[in-house]
C-alpha cells in the first residue's frame, strides 16, 4: 500500500495502533524539526564564545592592574589602559618649571627625584602618575598659610585634533623630615601609637582642604573650585590652549587661605571670591568636608550645629588645622594622575 506523504502517519483499516516503524513524517514536519535541532546546536558555541570573551577581559584587567601598580580602579579603566597603546589618540605628557621658584628646595627636589619626579615625563598606558612641585608665586621660602601659586603641565595627543576626555586628579601630600635627615610621606610614617597615627591621618585630610585648587584666577579672585582635587578636561573645548608644538596647556591655581573668613566672606580683606555664587559653592563644599577644614582646639571638637558662615566661631578651628599641618610637615609633594577616554 502506498503511503501518504502529506500525513504524519497512515491508519490501518482495523484502527489498531501502528508501530513506530509505520509512522510517516511529512516534509514540513521534518523541515521544522531540522530547524529546531539547528538552533539547539548553536547554544554551545555561543556559551563558549561568551566564556572566552569574559576570560580575555579578566586577563586584561589583571595585566592592567599589575602594570599600573594597583592604581586601576575599575574594569572600564583597565580595558582602556590595556588598549591605549594601540589607539591613535594616545597622548604624551610633559611638565616644565620656571627657575628660581621659592618651592624649588634642593632637599625636597632630591626626595621627589628618588620617588619618580621628572621634568620631561613621557607617559605610557600604565604610567600617567606624575610627581610635580607646587609652583609658589608669593616669594616666600616655605609653603605656609597665605601661600599661593599655580601648576602647569602639557598634554600632546598622538593624533592631531583628537577628541580626548581627560580625567585629572590633583593630590597634595605632606613630607616629613625624620630624625636621621631622611624624608618620607606623612602617610608612610611608622607610628608607635594609635594617637600618633590619628594625628598624621588628620594632617593628610587637612592638607586637602587647606590647599585648594581652582581652574581660574583673575585679579587675585578665584573661580571653578576643583572639588576633591578632580577635574575633567575635554580637548575639543580647549583648542585655544594649544601651543605651537600641538600641546594642550593645562594650568590650575592653588591657594592656602590664611584665614577661614577668606573662604566664606566675599567682603573681607583677602577674600578668594568676588561674588556670592562662587562663595556659595565653597560653603557647600566645606559643609560636605568639614574634617578637611577644621581641627579640635585644645582637644575640643567643633561644636555641633555650628553655622559654616559663623567664621568668628570657626576661625580658631581652621587655624588649629593650619598649626597641625605646619608642625607635622616640612615640605609638600604634589601628584597628578590622568587617564583619557
Amino acid at each position: 500500500m502506498k503511503k501518504d506523504t502529506h500525513r504524519r502517519y497512515s491508519k490501518a483499516k482495523n484502527r489498531t495502533e501502528q508501530k513506530s516503524d509505520d509512522y510517516e513524517f511529512s516534509e514540513e514536519y521534518v523541515a521544522e524539526d531540522s530547524r529546531l535541532i539547528e538552533v539547539k546546536g548553536t547554544l554551545s558555541p555561543l556559551l563558549t564564545f561568551i566564556s572566552i570573551t569574559l576570560l580575555i577581559l579578566f586577563t586584561i584587567y589583571l595585566i592592567a592592574i599589575k602594570h599600573s601598580g594597583g592604581k586601576v580602579t575599575s574594569p572600564k579603566e583597565a580595558v582602556s589602559d590595556f588598549f591605549m597603546p594601540f589607539r591613535s589618540d594616545y597622548y604624551d605628557m610633559r611638565v616644565d618649571y620656571a627657575s628660581g621658584l621659592a618651592s624649588n628646595n634642593e632637599v625636597c627636589t632630591k626626595f621627589m627625584e628618588e620617588n619618580g619626579y621628572s621634568n620631561d615625563l613621557k607617559t605610557s598606558a600604565f604610567n600617567r602618575n606624575t610627581i610635580m612641585q607646587l609652583e609658589q608665586e608669593d616669594g616666600k621660602s616655605y609653603t605656609l598659610p597665605g601661600a599661593y601659586g599655580s601648576t602647569t603641565f602639557y598634554i600632546k595627543p598622538r593624533k592631531e585634533d583628537a577628541d580626548l576626555t581627560i580625567h585629572i586628579e590633583y593630590d597634595v601630600y605632606g613630607i616629613k623630615q625624620l630624625n636621621d635627615g631622611s624624608l618620607t610621606r606623612v602617610s608612610d610614617i611608622c607610628c608607635e601609637t594609635n594617637a600618633e597615627r590619628e594625628t598624621y591621618e588628620s594632617v593628610e585630610k587637612l592638607i586637602n582642604g587647606h590647599i585648594l585648587f581652582f581652574e581660574n584666577r583673575i585679579n587675585g579672585k578665584y573661580s571653578g573650585l576643583i572639588e576633591d582635587g578632580k577635574m575633567t578636561y575635554r580637548t575639543t573645548e580647549h583648542y585655544d590652549d594649544l601651543n605651537g608644538n600641538g600641546e594642550y596647556k593645562i594650568k590650575v591655581y592653588w591657594i592656602w587661605a590664611e584665614y577661614y573668613e577668606q573662604l566664606v566672606n566675599a567682603q573681607t580683606d583677602g577674600a578668594l571670591f568676588e561674588n556670592s555664587e562662587h562663595q556659595s559653592n565653597m560653603i557647600d563644599y566645606i559643609e560636605d568636608n568639614t574634617n578637611e577644614f577644621f581641627y579640635a582646639v585644645d582637644g575640643e571638637p567643633v561644636p555641633t550645629n555650628t553655622d559654616i558662615m559663623d567664621y568668628s566661631a570657626l576661625n580658631d578651628y581652621y587655624d588649629s588645622g593650619d598649626k597641625l599641618i605646619v608642625e607635622n610637615t616640612n615640605y609638600f609633594g604634589f601628584n597628578v594622575h590622568t587617564y583619557a577616554e
